[in-house]
């Protein structure tokens, strides 16, 4: 009988340091996917996207759209040159009437990239050509859905006027700082650090941020 007790606490212990390794390898995966997410996000750091271009707009040459749209906001580079290293849009040769495209902009300056956000931003809503282009920065997909995920918490915020931090509404740092500036990994970690600062948002419920 008491062998049996031992065998039986053995097990128990064993099962127990089976969990703490099970749960130490989903953190380990977890912070792998974040840093591959990271990774590839600064692969597109200068890059920017402008989604549904109507066709009869862009015409049949992307470069001169491009450029007319920045000097139509216009982009001030200071002495750096305008340099685009990359221009793509997925659907080929359209024909004037056909559907709208998403263009894919690489700028060479990250400095550059990010006053033609700024601009866009400051000027939104943005007039040309007979349509309203919007500049986003590139992301990858997953990091999308994060931010569609958090969007009751950023949303009421915007109206709020306060200021969200970075291209995302969430970061690496979860601490709370005293000029009132948050970031959180999680929808759930961000509704409490907005209601430590006495603003309740209600009706947010965490998502998988799972991309279909």
């Amino acid at each position: 009988m008491v062998a049996l007790e031992v065998k039986d606490d053995k097990r128990s212990e064993e099962i127990k340091w089976l969990h703490q390794d099970i749960i130490w390898v989903q953190e380990q995966q977890i912070d792998l996917q974040s840093q591959a997410e990271d990774l590839e996000n600064r692969s597109r750091w200068n890059n920017i996207c402008i989604p549904g271009v109507p066709t009869a707009s862009m015409g049949y040459n992307l470069g001169e759209y491009v450029d007319a749209l920045f000097r139509h906001m216009p982009v001030d580079p200071g002495n750096m040159e305008l340099k685009l290293d990359l221009l793509h849009h997925g659907s080929g040769h359209q024909p004037a009437s056909g559907p709208p495209v998403d263009i894919l902009v690489c700028v060479h300056d990250f400095e550059i990239k990010e006053s033609i956000l700024l601009k866009a931003l400051d000027q939104h809503p943005l007039h040309f050509l007979g349509h309203m282009p919007m500049l986003y920065q590139d992301l990858v997909a997953i990091i999308l859905q994060k931010t569609r995920n958090f969007k009751p918490v950023t949303a009421p915020l915007k109206k709020k006027r306060s200021h969200i931090c970075g291209a995302t509404p969430f970061g690496s740092s979860s601490d709370l700082m005293e000029n009132s500036s948050r970031s959180g990994r999680s929808l759930t970690h961000a509704v409490g650090a907005v209601h430590k600062i006495d603003y309740h948002i209600n009706g947010c419920v965490e998502r998988s941020p799972t991309v279909t």
